[in-house]
């Protein structure tokens, strides 16, 4: 997927202690990288390929995006308004802000494990109420599941964190201040997609200034 691009002054083999900026994203490239997670996923990915077909397209229009190509960023957001609700204020997309500054970022370990799910019932039962992935996690090593869904998935994505895979970025979102959410996925690495929301007017209960949403879809780190 051609969404990569060039960061001034980025050190992969630097340490953190602290969030670091690299560069500005946008609303086209946080599409498409939602996009490929939610084709990747077990539990998305049909809804994504059904999706395609109706506006026909084929995956490559996900797998090698080119976000120079006007027409497949319209058609691409297109697709996630179909399957997620994005720019149709609905489902995962409800209540959520016209306007968002895109960043690309990197957060030191520290920082990635106070990141919250989304206020969702799912995420809530998982983590004890808390939000927090590494108490989803000490739920899902002591068999504990949620609405009778099998936690495998999250154990796969266990073994795959270990064997080192690697996974399209994540995708955080935050209000003014506070922790950034997610509906996430394993953080392989610190590199991060992160979005600034704006407080101006009434801000729905996922995005108060002390915590935000936006999750890249269908995977917590175990």
């Amino acid at each position: 997927m051609s969404t990569k691009r060039s960061c001034v002054g980025h050190d992969p083999g630097s340490s953190l202690i602290r969030m670091r900026v690299i560069c500005d994203s946008s609303e086209d490239e946080m599409i498409a990288l939602f996009l490929l997670g939610e084709l990747n996923s077990e539990r998305f990915g049909k809804g994504i390929r059904s999706a395609l077909d109706v506006a026909s397209q084929t995956e490559a229009l996900i797998t090698t995006a080119d976000l120079g190509d006007s027409d497949q960023n319209r058609a691409r957001r297109t697709i996630l308004g179909l399957t997620r609700g994005y720019g149709e204020n609905r489902d995962v997309f409800e209540n959520f802000p016209a306007r968002v500054h895109w960043v690309r970022a990197m957060l030191a370990p520290s920082e990635l494990a106070r990141v919250r799910y989304i206020d969702y019932s799912y995420w809530n039962e998982l983590s004890g109420g808390s939000r927090l992935a590494s108490d989803a996690a000490e739920q899902i090593r002591r068999g504990i599941k949620v609405f009778g869904v099998s936690n495998e998935r999250f154990l796969r994505a266990a073994r795959a964190v270990e064997r080192g895979d690697l996974f399209p970025a994540l995708i955080l979102g935050r209000a003014a201040k506070g922790p950034p959410d997610l509906r996430g996925r394993p953080p392989t690495a610190d590199r991060v997609r992160r979005g600034r929301l704006p407080r101006r007017g009434r801000v729905p209960s996922w995005h108060r200034p002390d915590h935000g949403l936006l999750g890249s879809l269908n995977w917590i780190y175990v």
